[in-house]
């Protein structure tokens, strides 16, 4: 079973139910936001979140899945459309939706300032919109931190439309399983795997994603190169684009190679109904997912002979209700 929160925008009615694990489905304009059952738990590598609406789903690593699921929620559900910009904070049982007309249009790094502010609160993790978002941008992201993001098909706009600017996690204490001892000699056996040699890097705040030492680098910037763009240039439109919160390959679309990045940017934000993308022409191709994906594993990890099936059934066992 999996625990959901469930808060609607419209009537600020929030609540929490049970749910079918395999009972994850988004109806009509529903906002889905979804861990894995190994989240939580301090296992190396795992630290994906899912987020999803009726017809776009996409992944992201960071901190936030985790600590989602630190305040024992598998899935948040955002219903209807606030008539005001709001964001909501996450603190166990202690959920609330805080005013964000002041932030909307920030940053994610100038909005989450703010938020620290609003709350009292340093130890907190944001999934936010960026400036792209709130002006409802067709390719604007979701941000997971300054450089973590997903959703290019547009989750950013479907939050700017129902005014939402973030959700904001209190951070907790990490969930225990039925067996430490088991639980920390799995992290060892992966982490040998790895060929590493400190454990305990891999937990340490200042790494890209919870769980992982090997903080790989931007996967945008290997497709901008890719394009033919050099990588000085690639790596100022990847921080851009990550500023106001848009997908930089679809930004490149727009990109003659000459032109002044930092003014077409601005110049989207501004004009968001010039740059419409109709993202019903992509195809759309349904991958088989990996075990160890569904899991919430990095996606650096899935393809490496990191745990036998044993091992990873063994996993399992420690984490299930």
């Amino acid at each position: 079973m999996k625990r959901q929160l469930t808060v609607n925008l419209e009537s600020k009615e929030i609540n929490t139910s049970y749910i079918e694990n395999d009972d994850i489905t988004s109806e009509n304009d529903d906002l889905i936001f979804s861990t894995s059952l190994l989240s939580g738990y301090q296992i190396i590598g795992v630290n994906r979140i899912e987020v999803c609406t009726k017809n776009i789903k996409s992944k992201a690593g960071g901190y936030f899945s985790h600590y989602l699921k630190c305040n024992n929620y598998d899935l948040i559900r955002i219903k209807g459309k606030s008539d005001m910009p709001v964001f909501i904070y996450i603190n166990k049982n202690s959920v609330k939706i805080y005013d964000a007309e002041e932030i909307f249009f920030m940053s994610y790094k100038d909005s989450k300032d703010i938020i620290k502010k609003i709350l009292g609160e340093e130890n907190i993790e944001v999934s936010s919109i960026s400036t792209a978002g709130a002006h409802k941008l067709d390719f604007s992201k979701i941000m997971f931190g300054e450089k973590k993001s997903c959703g290019k098909d547009g989750l950013g706009k479907i939050m700017g439309e129902k005014n939402l600017k973030a959700i904001v996690v209190k951070k907790q204490e990490s969930l225990n399983s039925h067996d430490e001892i088991i639980l920390n000699n799995i992290n060892e056996k992966i982490n040998d795997r790895l060929n590493k040699d400190d454990l305990n890097s891999y937990f340490l705040d200042e790494n890209n994603c919870y769980g992982c030492n090997i903080n790989c680098k931007s996967t945008s910037i290997q497709k901008l190169t890719k394009r033919g763009i050099d990588n000085k240039r690639a790596e100022v439109i990847d921080n851009v684009c990550n500023e106001y919160g848009m997908d930089s390959i679809t930004f490149t679309k727009f990109f003659d190679g000459e032109e002044d990045i930092y003014k077409l940017a601005d110049n989207i934000i501004k004009n968001p109904n010039e740059y419409k993308i109709d993202h019903n022409s992509k195809k759309v191709t349904k991958k088989e997912e990996n075990i160890f994906d569904k899991l919430g594993f990095c996606r650096f990890l899935i393809n490496k002979d990191i745990l036998t099936k044993k091992e990873l059934e063994e996993l399992i066992k420690l984490v299930e209700n």
